[in-house]
């Protein structure tokens, strides 16, 4: 899949499964359309110039099942993504790093 960064948030205007406006960065889940594999699915865009500075998906590559992000949250302050296999990423939301992972399920 080809990179998402550096596109402009109406790029994916009927994609957007789901977005929140957290500090300066909307966090936005997309339906990219990938069944299987490691889809990268959630994407921190600037409110600023409107623009994906950073993308996250899931942990697994598999040609057998499906891993992308579900869901977003916060808890103690930092920013938390879980993917469809248990896999939670704590993250800078400013700039998509991973802080930590954590097996949920």
């Amino acid at each position: 899949m080809k990179s998402l960064i550096g596109k402009e948030y109406h790029d994916f205007d009927g994609a957007r499964r789901w977005e929140i406006l957290h500090e300066d960065m909307f966090l936005v889940i997309l339906d990219t359309g990938v069944k299987r594999g490691a889809d990268i699915n959630l994407v921190g865009i600037s409110s600023d110039d409107l623009i994906v500075k950073w993308e996250l998906g899931g942990d697994i590559d598999s040609e057998y099942q499906y891993d992308g992000i579900v869901n977003v949250y916060v808890k103690d302050g930092f920013v938390w993504a879980g993917s469809w296999c248990g896999m939670h990423f704590k993250i800078d939301y400013k700039t998509g790093k991973v802080l930590e992972k954590v097996f949920r399920k």
